[in-house]
Parts: C-alpha cells; structure tokens; sequence
C-alpha cells in the first residue's frame, strides 16, 4: 500500500519554551559541512490556496532505494499535481517523477487561524519523497500561475558520506510547524556511533527543513534526538524536549546516566533544565526500546515513560513526579490520549489482560481500570467521545469502550466472531493494525471477513454502546478517513464527518467501480453524497485511499483509486479524483487509466 500522508499529529498539546540555557552531555549539535542555513521566513500573513499532489498512470514496480536498515520499494505509481480549482485540466497532468524511481516520505502541512482562533485552510505544504541517493520536495503553495516542480532538500544524502552516517527509514518524526510550514523539521535515525546499525542507544540524528535547498548542509544532532515539539496557541513551534543521549560503549551501552533536555527551536539547550535521569538507556524504538514520550499535555505537562515508571515532567519548571510504577510483565502501549487535564495510557499484559491508566496532569496522581482478561493480545487507545474512551483489541477481534472515569465494565461495541476481523486502512497490507474513527460520539470502523458475502462492512456505533452497531451504506462499504470541523489551534482536532465509500460489489474480487463516497455526521446519518466514484470496465477498483487524513472541511481533497488497466493487459494502474470532503456532488474523476 502507499503510503498516506497522513497529517503530522506528533505532538498533543502546544506550549510556550524559554529560549535561553546552554548544552550538556554526549549529543552535541553540529553542522555538516555546506552553507549557512538563512533566517527562517515569517508566518505567511494569509492563507493561500494549494495544488494537489497523487499517483496516477500505469505502474512498474521492482526498484528500490537503500537506507541503512534495508531497501525501501519505489512508488510504482507516477506522482503528479493537480489545482483543484481550476475549471480544465490539462490533457497531461504534470508529473512530479514516473513510475519506480522514488519512495515517498511524508507531507507537510500548515493552517491559518482566523479571528477566533480556529485553524482554517488546513492544507499540504510540501510533499517529501527519497529519490536516487537524495531527498526532494515539491511546494504545493500555489504562487501565481506556475506549476510546482520539486527541488532537492538540502545537500545531505541517504548514503553516509564525509562525517554524514547513513540515514535510517524507520523512527522517522516529522514536527509539523502548522503556523508556518517553511520552519518544520522531519527528523532521521542514523547510523550509530558503534556498529553503524540502526535503534539503539547509540543512534545519531539528522535534521532537514523545508527552507533548506540543495546546497544546505542537514543539521547534525549527533545523539541528541528531540521527541516532542513545543508549540504555541496558534500551532507555532516554539521548542523541543528532547533525549540528549550519552557516548555509548563498545557493547552500545550508554556510559553515563541518560538526560532530558529542553530545547529551542533552533535544538539549542534551553532552561529550564530537567534534573531527573533516567533509569534505562533512552532507547525510542528499535528492538528494545525502554523509553516512550506519551506526549504533552494542555497544561504543559510531558508525560513519558523509563523502563517500568510513568514520570510527568513539568515544562516550565522542568520538575519530574513519579506518577506510576507499572507491575512485572506490563508494557507500556503506544502514545497517551489527551482529554483536557487527563490523559490515558494503554498497558499491555500477556497474562493477566490490558488495562488503562488515567492520569491526571495538574495533581499528578493516577488510577487504573482493572485489566481485561479477554485482552491479553494488547489494546490500541483510539480517542475520547464525550463522556467514553475508545480503544481497539490489538488482536483485531474487538471494539471496545469505557467510562473517562474508568469506572464500570467496558461496553462492548463490537465483538468479531469466525473469520471476522475489524480492518485496517483500505488497501493495507494482512494483518495491519486495526483503524477506528471518531466523530463526535460516533465510532466509525470496517469489519472483513474473507467468506461473507461482502467481504468489507462499514460499521458505526454510539461510544455508549447503544444502540448496536449497524452496517452503513449498501453493498460492499468501507471507511476511508475522517473530515476535521471546526477546531481550535490551541486544542485537538475535532472531528465533524467520516468518509465512506459503499454500494461496491466482492465477486468475483472486490471493486468500488461506480461506488458512492459519502460524508457522514456524528450520529451515523449521512450529511453529503460526494459522488459516484468511475466505473471501470474490465478489472476492479479495489481500493481507494483520500491524499491525507484527516482532511478538512471547505479544503478540497483528493482521493487516489488503485486498480488495473484493461488497456495494458492487467497492468495495475492508479485514477485520481479531486472533491471538496463536506460538499455534495463534488467529486470529479481527473484521470481514466484503469479504463
């Protein structure tokens, strides 16, 4: 499957940061070899509107590009852009790069905040993509009337060269600057210190902004990895906390006690200090990772976890309070979800069963729910509704939810029985993790079984439980995505639809081809009929994929069809499509090539 830009939402809650202090410990901050780096740009005083970026033409697959930790396969797809208001398209689209040369990366995104605070034109800025030794990007901010062409993102390269290490693909971060994208990092893994290999303590770290062009050297961080960005009430990133890693011994051990570091926007240290040590080795992913940044609260409030403790650390003081000590055989499970003050933390048990921990940031204290036996293959926190938790066994057999109070049973949303299995994202891979979505009190879902009728159901149920869930649409139906409303830049995004597709076929294979894609509200209702999606006339449209998730309401989108070409003998082949997520009758086919 491609993979989805899916919108960077690293970081939970946004907070000031001082930005004065000075360095420490084994993670010095260097820069290669290169010119200076300018002055970051300001904010753009207003919102502009933006090209589309997707994948359509006939694919060939077959190449790969070569990080440090293993090959990565090549987009099989071209990628071309698209302006989604103009009245014509071109015969041609523009392309970006064809079919088998480039591995895409992430997308940036940025949005505008309007009188009352509320985030507006939530948009892709940039599109990152690896291609050859190098890493590119496109700027979709329309300027004028010329189409955007892709230019190289600084000097540095996938393969070590001089002082560079190799890049690692896996542990990639991405810190959205959602004020102003032009200032955003996407941040890599690189060779370690010792052994020249990938996830552990002794991993170095490379930074690359959008600002930087082909003759700007990445930032060198050498050990020291920021894990959470600090921003401001409107989405500006003001700072970094960050694991300032130690030399490392021969055996990749750290050689002295591991710290916590604030940082400013620039990775420079920044008071206040955090005292505490931590207990392990500060090792984020990998095989054996024993620290989890969980995230960072409304009230600036860092959450994190070192072996078997659960500290909060307080960003203004940098003052660290042991909030829980979790029991043998507990693992700590994924990022918290945020809900105001309180934040729940997924713990996974083979034996005794997963439970959840709620933690609440201002008195620094926490309660449990009692572990659920039938949970022993871990659960997946999804989010809060108004008065419920959400959460997905990690078995894929289960939708389940619980009081904010983490008082009572669980409800039982859904239980999957025989062949049943609550699904991952469209067109994933078997056995992706399952995906639910939120809207309001709403759980949105797509249940597969591979010998029922329609193979695929889209699902929705109240988070209370009541009523049942109950299959939406007609046919074969899934769910592609969620639409954000209306939200504040200070707060979490707020859901206000669902996006799914219904009324395809599952034999002789299953096909969307001439499908209906729709907007649903909070109440499982459905709120716009988007439109009919192609029909394609010899092989099927098996999936369907929206260009990022979530999209935003007003803000045209698109979606990207996969296929095969009846032209070319069976060919895959992608179709992109462009509409506006909460409008009906919007949806408009740009390309035919499965056709």
């Amino acid at each position: 499957m491609r993979k989805e830009l899916r919108r960077s939402l690293f970081a939970a809650a946004f907070a000031g940061v001082s930005l004065a202090g000075c360095g420490g410990g084994g993670g010095g901050i260097g820069r290669l070899p290169g010119s200076p780096p300018p002055p970051p740009p300001p904010p753009p005083p207003m919102a502009g509107s933006y090209f589309l970026s997707g994948h359509a033409g006939g694919g060939f697959g077959g190449t790969q590009i070569q990080f440090l930790d293993g090959p990565q396969s090549t987009s099989q797809f071209p990628l071309v852009v698209v302006d989604p208001l103009a009245a014509t398209q071109p015969t041609t689209l523009p392309q970006v790069y064809v079919e088998s040369v480039a591995v895409d990366v992430t997308g940036v995104s940025e949005w505008f905040p309007d009188a009352s605070g509320h985030a507006t034109v939530w948009s892709t800025r940039y599109r990152v993509y690896a291609q050859g030794n190098n890493l590119f990007k496109i700027d979709l901010r329309k300027s004028g009337t010329a189409t955007p062409v892709p230019s190289q993102l600084s000097s540095g390269s996938i393969s070590a060269v001089g002082t560079q290490p190799a890049l690692c693909w896996f542990g990639q971060v991405l810190f959205d600057n959602y004020r102003s994208a032009d200032q955003s990092w996407l941040l890599f893994h690189a060779g370690s210190s010792v052994g020249n290999n990938c996830g552990t303590a002794g991993d170095r770290f490379i930074a690359f902004q959008m600002t930087m062009g082909a003759t700007t050297a990445p930032m060198l961080l050498n050990q020291l990895e920021p894990v959470e960005a600090l921003r401001d009430a409107t989405g500006l990133v003001t700072g970094y906390l960050a694991v300032n890693h130690p030399a490392v011994d021969s055996s990749g051990n750290p050689v002295s006690a591991v710290p916590l570091q604030r940082l400013n926007s620039n990775f420079v240290a920044a008071t206040p200090t955090i005292p505490r040590m931590l207990a392990g080795h500060g090792v984020t992913s990998g095989s054996a990772p024993d620290f989890h940044s969980l995230g960072v609260s409304v009230g600036s409030v860092w959450l994190y976890a070192d072996t078997s403790d659960i500290y909060a650390v307080d960003v203004n003081s940098g003052v660290s309070t042991l909030i829980r000590t979790i029991n043998p055989g507990d693992i700590v499970h994924g990022r918290a979800v945020f809900d105001g003050t309180n934040a729940y933390i997924a713990i996974d048990n083979s034996v005794t069963g997963a439970y959840i921990v709620r933690v609440d940031t201002v008195a620094k204290t926490s309660i449990a729910q009692a572990a659920d036996i039938n949970a022993t293959g871990g659960i997946d926190l999804v989010g809060v509704t108004s008065n419920h938790l959400v959460y997905l066994f990690s078995v894929r057999t289960a939708v389940r939810s619980v009081a904010k109070t983490l008082v009572g049973s669980p409800n039982v949303l859904f239980t999957a029985t025989g062949t049943q299995f609550v699904d991952g994202p469209l067109g994933s891979v078997s056995g992706t993790a399952s995906v639910a979505y939120l809207v309001g009190d709403g759980v949105f879902f797509t249940l597969a079984d591979p010998n029922a009728t329609n193979q695929k159901l889209a699902y929705f149920v109240n988070a209370s439980g009541s009523p049942v869930a109950s299959v939406i649409g007609t046919g074969t139906s899934a769910m592609l995505g969620t639409v954000a409303g209306t939200f504040s830049t200070a707060g979490p995004v707020v859901n206000s639809g669902a996006l799914v597709v219904y009324g395809g076929v599952s034999t002789p294979a299953v096909s969307f081809s001439h499908a209906s894609l729709a907007n649903y509200g909070a109440t499982g209702a459905q709120a716009a009929l988007l439109g009919m999606l192609p029909t394609t006339v010899t092989y099927p449209l098996a999936t369907l994929q929206p260009s990022t998730n979530p999209l935003q309401a007003g803000v045209p989108g698109m979606i990207e069809m996969t296929g095969q070409s009846s032209g070319l003998a069976g060919q895959p082949a992608n179709d992109i499509a462009v509409f506006t997520p909460d409008m009906a009758a919007t949806l408009k086919a740009l390309t035919a090539f499965m056709n």
